[in-house]
């Protein structure tokens, strides 16, 4: 069974304006830096989880101490999210859709948010706030794997782009959860601990959606977050230029297919990202590069220049020393065998 505990961990995103900050890292699993315009600032400390684990599924969160007050942006892939927080209160939006969670005197707070394509997403942090949450990503790998839709019920009430479920998790979840931050497991055994809590949170989440006939429920509640003058057609290229990266993108083509001039096209997504398209996508292609090489599928220099679109591998070792601090060819050995 294999299972990525990762040390070292880039999310998508960009910089955009003094307080706005995407590039982080995560370090040791102790602390999430910036990584960029600000080189190295810490922005989290604490126990952090950051696990993808054989099934497909993914694993944020942590017990952590925020370190600056900050928006921090990214992006969120097809997947329903499963969000729970049970000390502290946690503010994130996806695209025009913000979402407030806040666990307090042991009673935790949840939502489950289905994303049906690719979404911008941003993370408030408060200086000194303390926050202790778990985030589980479902991705379309692990309906695949499960031989389950997101149509069936009772999942059929998270069906629209946004629609939300907020419930109460129970104690019997939150001990789970607050033990495996404090367990000190080997590596083979943090996998089958994990798909154990998924597993019981899942249990409990969808008994509520098929108990859950009505919105007078206390402790559960369905929204429908979609907002119909929402900027989906940025959320739409994102998830195009992802699916595409391999390949050649007509940038004109594009802003055809949405609807909008070229100019409007990057205007709209600088806005939304800070940077330009083209900056993106170069960045994309090297974080792609990075992981290929990291999983032993790219064990060449002139194969990874090619694989992230540069016609000449010195342009390329360059702009990759640039962004990881080291050389293909360094990383490739490190990651021999």
């Amino acid at each position: 069974m294999k299972i990525e505990q990762t040390g070292k961990s880039s999310n998508k995103g960009v910089v955009v304006g003094a307080q706005h900050i995407a590039m982080t890292e995560v370090v040791n699993g102790t602390q999430i830096i910036n990584r960029g315009k600000i080189k190295n600032e810490v922005l989290i400390k604490g126990k952090l989880v950051n696990l993808k684990l054989p099934s497909g599924i993914l694993l944020f969160g942590g017990s952590t101490l925020e370190q600056d007050s900050r928006t921090v942006l990214g992006r969120a892939g097809q997947s329903l999210s499963i969000c729970l927080v049970l000390e502290g209160k946690l503010n994130f939006s996806y695209g025009d859709s913000a979402f407030e969670l806040q666990g307090k005197e042991g009673k935790a707070h949840a939502v489950a948010v289905r994303l049906k394509h690719g979404i911008p997403f941003t993370r408030t942090l408060k200086l000194n706030q303390h926050i202790k949450k778990l985030h589980i990503v479902l991705t379309p790998e692990w309906f695949t794997l499960q031989g389950c839709q997101l149509q069936g019920l009772p999942l059929a009430r998270l069906q629209t782009h946004l629609a939300a479920f907020y419930w109460t998790p129970s104690t019997d979840v939150v001990m789970a959860i607050n033990n495996f931050f404090i367990e000190e497991l080997p590596e083979w055994q943090i996998a089958f601990s994990a798909e154990r809590i998924v597993s019981l949170i899942l249990q409990q989440m969808l008994k509520l959606l098929v108990e859950n006939n009505s919105l007078s429920n206390a402790d559960t509640e369905v929204e429908n977050h979609d907002k119909p003058h929402s900027n989906k057609a940025i959320g739409l290229v994102v998830n195009y230029l992802e699916e595409q990266l391999h390949n050649d993108i007509n940038l004109t083509e594009l802003a055809y297919s949405q609807a909008m001039s070229m100019s409007s096209l990057q205007r709209k997504f600088k806005a939304e990202f800070g940077v330009t398209i083209a900056f993106y996508i170069k960045e994309r292609r090297l974080e792609h590069v990075m992981a290929g090489i990291k999983s032993g599928q790219i064990n060449c220099v002139a194969e990874a220049a090619y694989q992230a679109k540069y016609q000449h591998s010195s342009n390329f070792v360059t702009a990759f020393k640039k962004k990881f601090a080291v050389t293909p060819g360094e990383l490739m050995q490190r990651y021999k065998n």
